[in-house]
């Protein structure tokens, strides 16, 4: 399984080609997205200037992979996290640590395009494009 980060959702969506090789990489393995992930995806619709179009995406995506919730195990690790970011004032949106510590926690890689947040942190599988 990997967890696709939000980046690669909206690439998707979008239909970047740059997408490709790495969609035919990971097209054997389960996909998942994390519920901060699809938080972001959903916040992202009510905000586009084509709401119904964009929530009927996210609405399919749901119908098609895995969600991975943020549970008790994630919630402590995100924030054993956050503070050690905190603390070496590399700060980075709640939502990128909320889903990192579910992948640690799953022991699952993130497929990103945001390589620069998600390097932070350590004990994170990335893959990149």
């Amino acid at each position: 399984m990997i967890c696709l980060d939000t980046t690669v959702v909206v690439d998707i969506f979008r239909g970047k080609e740059d997408l490709l090789p790495l969609l035919e990489k990971i097209r054997n393995e389960v996909h998942a997205v994390s519920s901060p992930s699809l938080m972001e995806l959903w916040r992202g619709a009510f905000r586009s200037r084509y709401p119904e179009k964009e929530k009927h995406k996210v609405l399919e995506l749901i119908d098609s992979i895995v969600v991975m919730p943020f549970e008790t195990k994630s919630s402590l690790r995100a924030g054993e996290i956050e503070a050690e970011l905190f603390n070496k004032g590399m700060i980075i949106d709640t939502e990128d640590i909320m889903t990192s510590a579910i992948c640690i926690e799953s022991q699952i890689p993130i497929v990103t395009r945001n390589v620069e947040h998600f390097s932070r942190i350590k004990g994170l599988e990335i893959i990149s494009y």
